[in-house]
């Protein structure tokens, strides 16, 4: 256990930003589905985090940016643009389950990150549990026997998990080549496929802006 707990944390710290292009999947409750373009880029530290989401033909859909606590979602389709408070529902509209940061980052940067404070506590051979101060299970790592890369991670309070596989490197670091958001009961499922993925260069300011543009409408968030 001390081994795999050691292993996500030198991969975490590992990675400042990080900025890729990609692919993404929504299949709904119902079994409808979508399929979109998508670039993202992040800075850990600042909270920082921006998705740029486009038709498969390079129509913009939906830019969304967070920045600590403030989020922005531009709807191109409503030609609105969404400002307010950044809360783990700001999301739900466009992806199949609420999300708060760390879950963003998780399926963005395609990896399981430690959140602390935690405990860990393993029951079972390449699984991990990761517990707050007060006892509680967070979320749960599984991890393949041979290669010790982590394979899913599960939220059971949510009833939703992340599955990781076609694993990457970049000068050291790991990430899965695709990702996905999957609800354990309801059959909602994201898909994200990472095309391109790049570590630790600095990302300009002005990719973490988002106004709306002439003829848009701004619309506060409750």
């Amino acid at each position: 256990m001390a081994a795999l707990v050691e292993d996500l944390q030198t991969q975490n710290a590992g990675v400042q930003t990080f900025f890729s292009s990609g692919r993404l999947w929504v299949k709904g409750r119902h079994g409808e589905e979508g399929e979109a373009n998508v670039f993202s880029a992040a800075i850990q530290n600042e909270g920082r985090i921006k998705l740029e989401i486009t038709h498969p033909w390079g129509q913009p859909l939906v830019h969304i940016l967070v920045d600590g606590t403030d989020f922005r979602l531009l709807s191109f389709n409503e030609r609105k643009l969404y400002v307010g408070a950044f809360t783990d529902e700001a999301l739900s509209t466009f992806f199949p389950e609420a999300m708060d940061r760390t879950l963003i980052w998780d399926l963005l940067r395609a990896y399981p990150v430690l959140e602390p404070p935690y405990r860990a506590r393993s029951d079972r051979a390449n699984r991990i549990s990761l517990m707050s101060e007060e006892g509680v299970e967070r979320e749960i790592v599984a991890f393949d026997r041979e290669s010790r890369r982590p394979t899913e991670l599960i939220l059971p309070r949510q009833n939703i998990k992340l599955v990781f596989s076609d694993f990457q490197e970049s000068e050291g670091i790991q990430y899965a080549g695709e990702t996905s958001l999957v609800h354990i009961l309801g059959g909602k499922r994201l898909t994200h496929r990472i095309e391109k993925m790049v570590f630790n260069r600095v990302i300009p300011d002005q990719v973490f802006t988002l106004q709306a543009p002439p003829g848009f409408e701004t619309v506060p968030l409750d």
